[in-house]
């Protein structure tokens, strides 16, 4: 895949409004379940990092907003 060099890295407020959105809008059945958010957010940064929108750095730091 070819990425534009001029692409914006997301902030993580921006990356978990994302996710929060993505849980409530195609994944109800999300809905309560800390561990099951916690291993979407995990699959979301994983995402995000192949397709460039965060850096490494922000993918070995950032600690998961669904306690």
């Amino acid at each position: 895949m070819v990425h534009s060099t001029t692409q914006k890295t997301l902030t993580k407020r921006e990356a978990v409004w994302i996710c929060r959105r993505m849980i409530k809008i195609w994944h109800k059945e999300l809905r309560g379940d800390a561990p099951g958010k916690q291993l979407y957010w995990r699959y979301f940064l994983d995402t995000m990092r192949e397709c460039g929108r965060i850096t490494d750095e922000d993918y070995a730091t950032w600690q998961c907003p669904f306690k």
